[in-house]
Order: structure tokens, then sequence, then C-alpha cells
């Protein structure tokens, strides 16, 4: 069995808080293990 690469998400990118709120590991994130953008992002309707 392979070892989760972080043992705070047990590499999931994302904690549940006691609130039920979820967040990004922020330890993933600075490691460079999550991707920060969407490679298919939605159309916000903003028109320029």
């Amino acid at each position: 069995m392979q070892q989760p690469d972080c043992p705070k998400c047990l590499g999931k990118r994302r904690i549940m808080k006691a609130d039920g709120t979820i967040m990004p590991c922020f330890d993933c994130l600075i490691a460079g293990r999550m991707d920060q953008h969407d490679k298919n992002p939605k159309d916000s309707g903003v028109k320029i």
C-alpha cells in the first residue's frame, strides 16, 4: 500500500474543519502538489 504524500490531508488536497467547511491543504499548495488553476475555467459572464 502506498503512503500518502501529505500526513495532514492524507493525499486528498483538502481539509474539512470541525464546522464542516472545506479548505485547501496549504501544505500541499506550498509544496507544489496541487494546481492552483483549473484547466477548464467556467465562463464568468463578465464582458470586456
